[in-house]
């Protein structure tokens, strides 16, 4: 016993070992990482703000002539217009939550704190976004870099 515990000051000098010591941070922060993860999640957020406006201003289309009263589209068409306008806001919705998130985990990436927790929670979430727009695609392949990045950092 005693000499595994010589051993064991030997390779790791007299330090006292804790499990709860706050991890410290390295010198190299993934900062690739840390602007692909912010860019991805603002363009994945910013188009899910588009979608749910362009859903408000369909469902908002006026469904008679101001004037003549006489309907522009029938009760069926309107019906399917407000489904269409409510699947697209459905989805904008998706893309502002899934671009909240990225956003949050490319600042806990730059802190340091657990990268590669916070990546794999933004890869998750870039991947969902592809059915809340992913951005115009663009959003999604930059976050998804970025979480690669971020999953790699040593």
């Amino acid at each position: 016993m005693a000499n595994k515990k010589k051993q064991a000051q030997a390779l790791y000098g007299n330090q006292q070992t804790s499990s709860s010591a706050p991890p410290v941070p390295s010198s190299n922060p993934p900062t690739a990482a840390f602007v692909l993860l912010l860019i991805g999640g603002i363009i994945i957020m910013l188009f899910g703000f588009v979608a749910v406006l362009g859903a408000s201003l369909i469902s908002s289309l006026p469904t008679n002539a101001a004037v003549s009263g006489a309907p522009i589209i029938n009760a069926t068409e309107q019906a399917q217009l407000q489904a269409s306008s409510g699947a697209i806001a459905a989805e904008g919705a998706l893309g502002i939550v899934c671009g909240i998130v990225i956003i949050i985990a490319s600042i806990m990436v730059h802190r340091q704190s657990k990268i590669k927790t916070w990546s794999i929670v933004a890869l998750v979430f870039s991947l969902v976004s592809i059915f809340g727009g992913a951005g115009l695609i663009i959003g999604f392949v930059l976050a998804l870099i970025g979480s690669v990045l971020g999953i790699m950092h040593k």
